[in-house]
């Protein structure tokens, strides 16, 4: 796994999404332990439905043939959405995004963290009818995890497409659903704060 110094601002303003959970735990053995099940959520992509509310996308961890796999998210893999919606997108194509990078964060910031840094592409298996629905767009997107201290931090910033789908607009709350979801558990910490 290769580790990611330089992280895109979080805050740009002109992104799609730009989601920033924390969680403050009472205690750093507490932290800890959220963070480890953060952790294997976040790098178990075919589960992340199950962690959101009212969620109605389905993620897949694809290999660069397009096939679905069951490990971490790692360079050279795809990440799917499939969203369902008023619009009939279900099953008619998908929203991909190529893994650049995935690892361990190096961070003074943090104690320990974790990251996916993607775009959005055509997809691996054009040939077999699976469209993208946004075209590629410029920019790249972080899905991070961490932990500082007794805080655990979800952040998830996807760049614009250019496009005003309402496809794009329902993975933008996708994308936010994910991010809550990740965090939300039983664990003895305050409520989940954007």
């Amino acid at each position: 796994m290769r580790s990611l110094t330089i992280l895109p601002p979080p805050d740009t303003g002109d992104s799609q999404t730009n989601a920033v959970i924390t969680r403050t735990c009472p205690e750093a053995g507490a932290a800890r332990e959220l963070y480890r099940i953060v952790f294997n959520r976040f790098n178990t992509v075919h589960e992340w439905s199950r962690y959101m509310k009212e969620a109605e996308s389905i993620f897949t961890l694809c290999n660069n043939r397009g096939e679905r796999v069951m490990r971490l998210p790692r360079k050279g893999d795809y990440l799917r959405m499939d969203i369902a919606g008023e619009h009939g997108f279900k099953g008619s194509g998908y929203y991909w995004f190529l893994i650049e990078a995935a690892g361990v964060l190096q961070s003074a910031a943090a104690d320990e963290g974790y990251y996916i840094r993607l775009h959005t592409s055509a997809g691996p298996d054009i040939e077999k009818n699976t469209v993208a629905f946004i075209p590629p767009a410029p920019g790249n997107g972080i899905l991070q995890i961490r932990r500082t201290g007794n805080a655990v931090t979800v952040r998830i910033n996807m760049p614009p497409s250019g496009d005003a789908l309402p496809f794009e607009k329902a993975a933008a709350w996708q994308w936010n659903k994910l991010a809550a979801g990740l965090l939300q558990t039983d664990q003895p910490c305050a409520p989940v704060r954007a």
